[in-house]
């Protein structure tokens, strides 16, 4: 779309959308207006689109040719990386471990009295602490501790077992946790409304939706 075009529609669009985003639509006057601004604005759409599409269809197919040309060095690329990463994080978090394991042993034999106060601490002194930065002349990496978390079980989540005062397990769900931390899966759940089935939980409802011809 040329700067020209550009002036011209935008031009002609204001005062329409002027219109359009100050009408209150209380009876069927106001909704027929509501009705020929809407299409209005639809086919100014349409005219956006097509000189749009004058400039950014040629762009977008050499975009695809040439994104298409490197996908292949690119993915081979980041599977290395992703590769180089996953060995690190396993050897590093496995030399943590190790250290923290030689260090908690020390403890115990302190705690049981084995060793004494002075003993442990130059045991300890000498445990091995995995350096977090590892530099070469190429570059370097800094090893950083970082939270991860893995669901073992999801229904934990949000159930939680009482027992009641006859000895019997109770399971209730709470429905708090169950929202904040429980995705729905929307896309799954409008192909079962899609094709009659109701999901225990969903609330199904109607709207009147316009759909504009012009």
């Amino acid at each position: 779309m040329t700067t020209n075009a550009i002036t011209t529609i935008s031009k002609s669009l204001s005062p329409i959308v002027d219109k359009a985003l100050s009408i209150t639509i209380s009876d069927k006057t106001t909704l027929e207006e509501a009705v020929t601004l809407l299409s209005q604005l639809n086919k100014f759409n349409d005219k956006i689109d097509e000189e749009r599409e004058k400039v950014t269809a040629p762009l977008n197919e050499a975009l695809k040719a040439e994104r298409a040309r490197w996908k292949p060095a690119e993915l081979a690329n980041t599977e290395a990386i992703n590769y180089l990463r996953k060995e690190m994080t396993a050897y590093q978090t496995l030399q943590v471990q190790i250290q923290k394991a030689k260090e908690h042993a020390i403890a115990e034999k302190l705690t049981a009295g084995k060793i004494s106060l002075d003993k442990a601490v130059k045991q300890i002194e000498k445990v091995k602490t995995p350096e977090k930065n590892i530099a070469t002349t190429a570059g370097d990496v800094q090893f950083r501790e970082t939270q991860r978390y893995e669901v073992m079980d999801l229904s934990l989540i949000f159930t939680r077992v009482k027992t009641d005062r006859h000895g019997v397990a109770v399971v209730t769900i709470d429905n708090e946790l169950l929202a904040k931390y429980i995705l729905p899966n929307d896309k799954a759940i409008t192909e079962a409304m899609k094709n009659g089935i109701e999901v225990p939980g969903v609330r199904y409802y109607t709207e009147q939706v316009p759909v504009n011809y012009r």
